[in-house]
């Protein structure tokens, strides 16, 4: 993405270059598909198909800025609000987000799913998902951002940081501050609205997500330029 270019500049590269997006083997799945993958994830984490399920998949890493996240769900937890955060993933911190969760007494409300290798697993959970998190300000550009769009679910992402770049708040996703009060307040304005959710979810769809195959085209007819 730009950011990434922006960077590379930064460490003193002074030719051209061309962004290229990436793109994901995950595809959209047809209606009848959705509804069994959201059904079979919803029974994988325990949940109601009424109850409201965040989810964030990634390395478990504190540059992911997952204890934002955490921090947050706490005071979403004190005001007696319920919800469901699912963690896809390991890493270095997942020892200590995990004591942090049971300091927080969030244990009903967080569920730690390790790895996840099965890519028919993974769709399940992003169908159960009603909004993914990553208040990442490490990555560029993220493919599991691209994955969750898949199955129309918007995400949450630091303002101004690289993996908000294609986002336009309300659009095809949501933009906070790198501060968890200001996530708290974007989260349960969220669970009170779910046109909003479901508005941006369908645009992240159209704007966002980007099968390997339209990539590899683009990537071929770059390539032929050049030659």
């Amino acid at each position: 993405n730009k950011a990434t270019g922006i960077t590379l500049q930064e460490y003193g590269f002074k030719g051209s270059y061309d962004i290229m997006p990436n793109g994901t083997d995950i595809t959209i799945p047809e209606k009848l598909k959705y509804i069994s993958y959201r059904k079979k994830g919803l029974k994988m984490i325990n949940a109601g198909s009424d109850e409201f399920i965040m989810l964030f998949v990634g390395q478990h890493r504190w540059e992911k800025n997952v204890k934002l996240i955490i921090d947050a769900l706490k005071r979403i937890k004190d005001k007696g609000i319920e919800f469901n955060m699912v963690f896809v993933g390991e890493g270095y911190a997942a020892g200590d987000m995990k004591k942090l969760v049971r300091k927080y007494n969030l244990q009903n409300n967080v569920i730690f799913m390790g790895v996840i290798t099965d890519r028919n697993e993974l769709k399940r959970i992003y169908a159960a998902s009603d909004l993914f998190v990553f208040p990442s300000i490490y990555d560029n550009s993220p493919l599991v951002m691209q994955e969750a769009a898949a199955f129309d679910v918007p995400s949450v992402v630091v303002r101004n940081s690289s993996s908000a770049e294609t986002i336009l708040d309300g659009v095809n996703g949501f933009l906070v501050e790198n501060d968890p009060a200001d996530l708290v307040k974007k989260i349960i304005a969220l669970m009170q609205d779910e046109h909003a959710i479901k508005k941006a979810g369908e645009g992240a769809r159209k704007s966002i997500y980007h099968p390997w195959e339209s990539i590899i085209d683009d990537v071929y007819l770059r390539y032929t330029t050049l030659i």
